[in-house]
């Protein structure tokens, strides 16, 4: 009964379902064990990501043979995305890695494949990981900062000179500032908020 089962089996459609599953899965490992851990050390995402990454994948698959319109589809995997991930806070960095991960899932189960050219999927995936990649280990020389500080001046006259403002919470910081913009004036408290501009 076994083998009459797996003889109904296309192993055309099989083989093809099978390498889009390697593909998918080598793909979304890579991307979480080499690039995202590598730099983030969040070790409990090398359990979710390629999970969900495979769930995806099938359903993705299921969805294509059954004809499900693709806007239906996205919507459905956004859905499951926010209903898994809404009781949690999450940055924007990680958002960006499940909807990659999402991405990927989606353009292998679903674009057209044709052995003749299994090379372009390969070429996809590879550019998607670049893409990440770069992404991720890239560090510009400087990077302008913005931080709300709070501080005593030494008097609040300081307000009608932004130079003379400026040079106190340079020596008050000793950090490089090159804007300033107040945000609030605590005269009981003796405190100022101001918004500080700087480069590192």
């Amino acid at each position: 009964m076994l083998l009459n089962l797996f003889a109904d089996v296309d192993l055309v459609l099989f083989t093809e379902f099978f390498l889009r599953l390697v593909i998918n899965l080598i793909t979304i490992y890579i991307l979480t064990r080499y690039i995202f851990i590598t730099n983030n050390y969040q070790q409990e995402y090398i359990f979710s990501l390629p999970l969900l990454g495979l769930i995806i994948f099938l359903i993705a698959s299921i969805l294509d043979q059954v004809n499900l319109n693709f806007t239906v589809a996205l919507g459905l995997f956004a859905v499951f995305s926010i209903l898994r991930y809404r009781t949690i806070p999450i940055e924007i960095k990680e958002i960006t890695y499940l909807f990659t991960v999402i991405g990927i899932s989606i353009i292998n189960a679903m674009v057209e494949f044709n052995f003749s050219n299994w090379l372009g999927l390969l070429i996809s995936n590879f550019f998607i990981l670049a893409c990440v990649f770069i992404s991720e280990n890239y560090k510009p020389q400087k990077t302008r900062n913005k931080k709300l500080l709070t501080f005593t001046p030494t008097d609040f006259e300081i307000l009608n000179d932004k130079r003379v403002l400026l040079n106190e919470i340079k020596e008050t910081t000793k950090i490089n500032v090159s804007k300033v913009e107040v945000s609030k004036i605590n005269v009981a408290r003796n405190e100022l908020s101001v918004w500080i501009y700087f480069t590192n």
